[in-house]
């Protein structure tokens, strides 16, 4: 991490390293175009439903997520 707050005293730099915590890497970056795809396709494959509108109120709470859309509404337990 990289203290770029252009203070005149800054934190001392830090690095971490995921060997650390027994793991090859914290996270990997996908292309967007590429992680759309495969859950578009995956989601095609197990027939789920897709809301191609703007969602217009998103609320969750420990058993899923409701989201509210011109159309209506779905609650499920996870929303992408």
């Amino acid at each position: 991490m990289i203290d770029d707050t252009a203070r005149l005293l800054r934190a001392p730099e830090v690095s971490f390293a995921a060997d650390e915590i027994g793991l090859d890497a914290f996270g990997y970056n996908i292309e967007n175009r590429h992680l759309v795809a495969a859950l578009e396709a995956r989601a095609a494959a197990l027939e789920l439903p897709r809301v191609a509108a703007p969602a217009l109120v998103i609320e969750s709470d420990d058993t899923g997520v409701t989201v509210e859309y011109a159309g209506g509404a779905l609650r499920a337990r996870l929303v992408l």
